[in-house]
């Protein structure tokens, strides 16, 4: 898989949402935030209220998010996963989005290995 890497600051979005969300397309989490079910935006307005550009846990990516595009490629399937493990109590479970033809957008930070610096944005799309 190839991956185009670009960096954006939070004012870097809007317009970046703009341009992706054009009628008919879809922006759909990934992965949604356990006990809830993936979120789905269909305008930018809807898609502002998202932590793009930031990453409050540190992980490198804060969001997961997926275009969809229907008139190229058919609709994703939502499937949820049962969670497991000591922090998560039973019948703890998320949904995750898949399908052909998604575009891939994540959002966070990246620590420069060494360094100690930490570039507080960035869009990954592939």
């Amino acid at each position: 898989m190839t991956w185009l890497k670009f960096f954006a600051a939070p004012e870097d979005f809007p317009p970046l949402l703009e341009q992706l969300l054009t009628e008919p397309r879809r922006l759909l989490e990934v992965y949604s935030e356990p006990g809830q079910p993936a979120r789905e935006f269909a305008a930018t307005s809807a898609a502002r209220s998202l932590a793009l550009g930031q990453d409050p846990d540190g992980n490198g990516v804060a969001l997961h998010l997926a275009l969809w595009v229907p008139t190229v490629m058919p609709q994703p399937v939502v499937r949820r996963i049962e969670l497991r493990g000591p922090k998560f109590p039973p019948g703890s479970w998320r949904d995750t989005v898949e399908g052909c033809g998604l575009f891939w957008l994540q959002t966070g930070s990246r620590l420069i290995a060494g360094l100690g610096i930490k570039q507080e944005f960035r869009v990954e799309a592939a």
